[in-house]
């Protein structure tokens, strides 16, 4: 019996389909899959390891490390490393910050960074088998740095008008390292910008980024160094502070806006008797004032002000007055009103007006943006006797939960 056309095309299929199964079956016992761990991008390979369970990455991530391999697999293995901080994992790291690969030597130097000060305490726990000296002091030089960057960051996060008070400086000298040489260093890269700064011209010419971050943020290492390198500090850079008579206005501001480390520095002079860049900074402030109407504006300059008057030229009076005008102009952002009233808090301290200071804690605790100082200013010990003081400290302590941890204020581990 003869099968019809459309039968013969029926079982042609059928076998094609069988054939094309049994070939499939066939290559996938015979080589990878292409997929997952195998796959030809390292997206997918750094994936498949996200996607394990802690132990199981671990494991693969710390058998890359030990054993090598190429580097799009070492590249991922390092930043997964750095992304899950496991103190266990840092000998690891270490040996590839020399690799002849650049990509491989950067990404293990981004993942030991990550560490912070923990990576600084293994990396001096090393034997010297596992780490050359020329390495270990380049390691530890970029550790150091990014000490002290992450220190000025806290500082300028939790006291943004650059108030003194006792300890600030803590933080910066836990890690019992040598960074003083460090610091200035760091402040002397930065001498040319500091003189634009005070020109009034730092906005006209490029800087580089890292440099800029320090500018920003860098206060606190020159308060560091105005209380260990004093003299150091005045040798090095008092032609800068002679040439703020020059004193320009910033066109492009409409009023001066220096930065952190500058108006620390005009702290410093000041102290020492150098008081033209202070108050040059606060006439301009001042003229600035006819033509801002934002309250938030006006109460912000008053406060700058104010700080400045507490700070560099030490005079609690007329900072007690600038702060009465911040809070007059009543802004509408909370920070503001609560750092005026924490700056009061203190001026009444110095004048022994302790029930009167724990009022206005009390007031500026009310905000959404409390001043978290209060928990480790020394200024209220005084204070410390009473219940309601208690109070106030245990809410900062919840409230800094709330933010991330370079951004609370830093107590030493008891």
């Amino acid at each position: 019996m003869r099968a019809t056309p459309l039968l013969a095309s029926w079982i042609a299929l059928i076998l094609v389909s069988v054939l094309s199964s049994t070939l499939s079956a066939q290559d996938a016992a015979a080589g990878p899959s292409y997929e997952g761990d195998d796959s030809p991008f390292a997206s997918e390979r750094a994936k498949a390891i996200y996607d394990l369970d802690i132990d199981d990455a671990r494991m693969r991530v710390r058998a890359i490390l030990k054993d090598g391999g190429n580097v799009g697999d070492l590249v991922d293995a390092l930043e997964l490393t750095g992304s899950r901080k496991d103190k266990a994992d840092i000998p690891l790291i270490v040996p590839y910050i020399t690799d002849v690969q650049p990509e491989i030597a950067a990404a293990a130097l981004d993942a030991l960074r990550a560490y912070g000060r923990l990576a600084l305490e293994t990396v001096n726990a090393l034997p010297a088998s596992a780490i050359d000296a020329p390495t270990r002091k380049e390691i530890k030089n970029q550790l150091l740095k990014d000490h002290v960057r992450a220190c000025c960051t806290r500082d300028s996060a939790i006291n943004r008008f650059l108030l003194d008070y006792e300890g600030r400086e803590a933080e910066l000298y836990s890690v019992k390292e040598e960074i003083d040489d460090l610091m200035m260093d760091m402040l002397r890269g930065v001498a040319s910008e500091i003189r634009k700064d005070l020109s009034g011209m730092r906005y006209y010419y490029p800087y580089n980024q890292e440099e800029n971050a320090f500018l920003q943020v860098g206060a606190l290492a020159v308060y560091a160094l105005s209380k260990h390198r004093k003299e150091q500090l005045k040798r090095e850079f008092a032609d800068i502070m002679e040439d703020a008579d020059d004193f320009n206005q910033n066109y492009w501001g409409g009023y001066r806006q220096l930065t952190n480390v500058t108006l620390q520095l005009c702290y410093f002079f000041g102290g020492e008797g150098k008081k033209e860049a202070l108050h040059r900074v606060i006439s301009d402030l001042d003229g600035s004032l006819r033509w801002q109407q934002d309250p938030y504006s006006i109460s912000m300059i008053h406060m700058q002000i104010a700080a400045i008057y507490f700070n560099g030229l030490k005079e609690s009076n007329s900072a007690l007055e600038r702060v009465e005008q911040a809070l007059g102009a009543k802004p509408d952002g909370g920070d503001i009103s609560s750092f005026a009233r924490y700056l009061r808090a203190r001026i009444m301290m110095e004048q022994k007006d302790e029930g009167g200071a724990l009022r206005e804690l009390e007031m500026a605790l009310e905000s959404d943006s409390p001043p978290l100082l209060v928990a480790i200013d020394k200024a209220f010990a005084p204070l410390h006797k009473e219940r309601r003081f208690g109070v106030l400290v245990r809410y900062c302590e919840l409230t800094s939960r709330t933010l991330p941890e370079n951004l609370r204020p830093w107590k030493a581990e008891p």
